[in-house]
């Protein structure tokens, strides 16, 4: 199959977008309202400039099923950096797709997040729709 032929006729993308002041305040309360249930579990991919910032991760009221990825955003993201975390989440969370994924930073980080989702849902690799 060729990668712009990759069978699939229509796939779910992003659900929500959310900015602007107010928005991290409100994210807990809108994160909680998408878990199904005490196993739900959010993956967080937040730009490596906030690692330090424990007011920002305090804020996020991380569930301990939670992931969270620094992302470096220094360079773009590979089709490759994509497929590895797509496989340890699979991995790590047997197959279970998290109630939510959450970007926070630029668009480095934004499309990472925006990939891993879509890879969870659809089949194939990243590569597979790039193009």
């Amino acid at each position: 199959m060729s990668p712009l032929n990759t069978g699939v006729s229509n796939c779910r993308n992003v659900a929500s977008y959310s900015f602007g002041a107010g928005t991290l305040s409100s994210l807990p309360s809108h994160v909680e309202s998408l878990r199904k249930d005490a196993n739900s579990y959010v993956i967080y991919y937040i730009d490596c400039y906030f690692q330090g910032s424990s007011s920002l991760l305090n804020g996020l009221a991380l569930n301990p099923e939670d992931l969270c990825h620094f992302v470096d955003s220094s360079n773009e993201p590979t089709t490759s950096l994509v497929d590895e975390y797509v496989k340890s989440i699979r991995s790590a969370k047997n197959e279970i797709l998290p109630a939510a994924i959450i970007g926070l930073g630029g668009g480095v980080t934004m499309d990472i997040a925006k990939a891993v989702s879509n890879l969870l849902n659809n089949p194939g690799t990243a590569s597979d729709y790039q193009g």
